[in-house]
């Protein structure tokens, strides 16, 4: 994997590391304002802590704390998802949530095979994509497709993915949306569960780390705003 490769790595982690812990630590405060700042009435719409996650009855993909898989039957294929299928499976990911049409072939290769010849950085994508794809069958109709000049990410609609969920929360919060109690209540237990693909570290990947807990603190901050003007 590319990851391993990079010379910064280890400046990398430790940044990464500096910004989950202050994630944790805007999340920690946001959690004991809700729970201590008004004991006779605490809303309900942002008790977190009553929030139970159903069981899955399908396949699922957790990117809070760990990267974990589940397949249709509920069976853990976390494993099948090597250190290289990992990686492209969250450039694809992310780039698609973040810039709307997933991940071109050149920054793809940046990304993965930047020591590669142009051929064998060629050869490297196939390989991987077609690999990406066999797994992802597992997880009923879902697959990796190029269009428009981009590759992207078709997951079936019936696939629990807490990271999907999270960005579509963020995005009604951008566009002037009100959140459901419901929907609140599962955002902050994803967020609990710890930080994005906290056992995932790179260049790329710290950036975009960076970005979302961006997005977070703002979505935290506009709740504690709510919460001490009622």
């Amino acid at each position: 994997s590319a990851l391993a490769r990079r010379p910064q790595a280890a400046y990398s982690a430790f940044y990464g590391w500096i910004g989950a812990c202050f994630f944790m630590v805007m999340l920690i405060l946001f959690l004991m304002r809700l729970g201590f700042g008004r004991p006779s009435a605490v809303p309900v719409i942002l008790e977190s802590s009553s929030y139970v996650e159903p069981i899955p009855e399908g396949a699922s993909i957790s990117l809070f704390g760990n990267f974990t898989a589940h397949n249709t039957k509920g069976q853990d294929i976390t494993y099948l998802f090597s250190p290289t299928l990992r990686e492209l499976f969250l450039l694809i990911l992310f780039h698609q949530y973040e810039q709307g049409n997933g991940i071109s072939s050149t920054a793809l290769q940046e990304a993965l095979w930047s020591d590669k010849s142009e051929a064998s950085a060629r050869n490297n994508r196939g390989v991987n994509i077609k690999k990406l794809r066999d797994v992802l069958s597992d997880l009923g109709s879902c697959n990796v497709v190029f269009e428009n000049g981009c590759w992207q990410l078709e997951l079936d609609p019936s696939v629990s993915c807490d990271y999907c969920f999270v960005k579509g929360v963020l995005k009604q919060f951008r566009q002037g949306g009100a959140s459901e109690a419901e929907d609140l209540k599962r955002l902050l237990f994803c967020l609990r569960k710890g930080p994005l693909v906290g056992d995932q570290t790179g260049d790329w990947l710290d950036a975009y780390k960076e970005r979302f807990t961006g997005d977070v603190v703002d979505f935290l901050e506009y709740q504690l705003r709510v919460e001490h003007d009622n």
